[in-house]
């Protein structure tokens, strides 16, 4: 990549590889967010094949006697420093009930999938509790950085490892890997791991992870 891309709070940066700056630009306004809403955890990785950044970030709800989330998908431009495109948004599972909010989030990248991880936390009135479960969200890349949709394009885990911020990072050329503590297992460090092949959809096997925060 010609750029580095760095995702903080409610801003992105855009920057050289030498390091000048060549923009900045408010994440709350590239995601049109309305009155009372916010961002946190905005997450970027550099796509290789596109040549494309992918952002994800968790819009939430800020009205200190409401709930609400969802997550926020966005993909550069060859050049960075334009205007993003909206890719939809990632949204707790209906079944699982009301009194639920998203927490943290988790991003990574194979050549061939895009995995979105983040936590359930409890919420009443605007106050979020415990951490309840996981999920694990997996599109093909190539659907994500072209906005062109074919079969198996999505997969959705839910509840997933039960976990603080799991951690997420650009894998091997085969593997997208996901870690996070699950306090109902013995040891206590003991972890459920999905496994994202790229070859076909995402499958429910064994595997592990590590993290990251991305640019390109």
């Amino acid at each position: 990549a010609n750029n580095v891309v760095e995702a903080v709070n409610s801003a992105l940066e855009i920057y050289s590889r030498a390091g000048a700056p060549l923009a900045a630009m408010s994440i709350n306004a590239m995601i049109r967010n309305p009155p009372g809403w916010n961002v946190r955890n905005p997450r970027v990785v550099f796509d290789p094949v596109s040549g494309l950044f992918i952002l994800m970030v968790l819009q939430y709800n800020a009205n200190a006697s409401a709930c609400g989330s969802q997550i926020v998908i966005m993909v550069s431009q060859s050049n960075p420093a334009l205007a993003w495109t909206s890719r939809g948004t990632a949204n707790l599972d209906s079944e699982l009930g009301p009194g639920l909010e998203l927490a943290n989030v988790a991003l990574g990248l194979t050549a061939n999938v895009v995995v979105e991880s983040s936590d359930y936390q409890t919420c009443v009135n605007g106050t979020t509790g415990a951490f309840v479960a996981s999920q694990a969200l997996v599109w093909q890349r190539a659907d994500l950085t072209t906005g062109i949709l074919t079969s198996n394009r999505f997969s959705f885990f839910v509840p997933g490892p039960v976990g603080l911020q799991p951690a997420m990072a650009p894998g091997a050329n085969t593997d997208a890997y996901e870690v996070a503590n699950h306090s109902t297992l013995t040891p206590p460090a003991s972890a459920r791991r999905p496994h994202f092949p790229i070859a076909g959809p995402p499958d429910t096997q064994d595997a592990d992870t590590t993290g990251a925060r991305g640019a390109g």
